[in-house]
């Protein structure tokens, strides 16, 4: 039969496409691998047997379930996420606790909160809206859901009523440490009465009172 004769440059270019081609592959084969593992789903066992040009090899399991690598890094993903919205929640209630108890000790705190709560609520009844609703959409949750503060200037007032209540504190303590030595008391103090008022008592001391009244039967 005919021989079919070929050339030495037509069998380079052969090589040559060969050659390309198989790189094209590896390149596809190896991205392929990438988003499998990225995405968590399983990688075929063709090619998780297929040495790496790196000289590694992957070893992933041909079955459909993930691997416990990938239960145990979602597991970590998962209880990083509960982590984070535990902390969230427990920061928020701190807050609250805060401001409720500022309330309680500055009265100016309290006008200021009653204030803007009275704004809140007018603004909710023009607009038909609840006022939680409004307080989460203008902001006001930044303070555990509180809308007259937020977290920074709860921050700041709590420092400055401590600071108040301190010096408030030390100068009470220097007001009764010299009352106690000049045998005073303070201002906010007052004496107690070394002598009580007398009490009513129906008897009478007067003897003259006395006499009259046992005197008044023989009349």
């Amino acid at each position: 039969g005919p021989v079919l004769v070929t050339s030495s440059s037509e069998r380079s270019e052969d090589s040559i496409m060969a050659s390309v081609g198989s790189k094209e592959g590896g390149r596809k084969r190896k991205q392929n691998e990438e988003q499998s593992h990225d995405s968590g789903a399983p990688v075929p066992s063709s090619v998780a047997q297929r040495p790496d040009h790196s000289g590694a090899e992957t070893n992933v399991d041909d079955e459909e379930d993930p691997t416990e690598e990938e239960l145990a890094r979602m597991s970590r993903t998962e209880r990083k996420r509960h982590r984070e919205k535990k902390r969230r929640s427990d920061v928020n209630k701190g807050f609250d606790e805060l401001s409720s108890l500022l309330l309680e000790i500055d009265p100016t705190l309290r006008e200021r909160a009653l204030k803007a709560k009275g704004k809140e609520s007018n603004k909710a009844g023009a607009d038909g809206t609840s006022s939680s609703s409004v307080a989460s959409t203008s902001g006001g949750a930044d303070a555990g859901g509180n809308p007259w503060m937020n977290r920074v200037e709860l921050i700041a007032t709590t420092v400055d009523v401590m600071r108040r209540l301190f010096e408030d504190n030390i100068a009470l303590k220097r007001e009764i440490e010299e009352g106690g030595r000049h045998g005073g008391y303070p201002h906010s103090y007052p004496p107690p009465q070394e002598h009580p008022p007398p009490s009513y008592h129906p008897e009478v001391s007067d003897p003259s009172e006395q006499h009259v009244m046992m005197a008044v039967p023989y009349l």
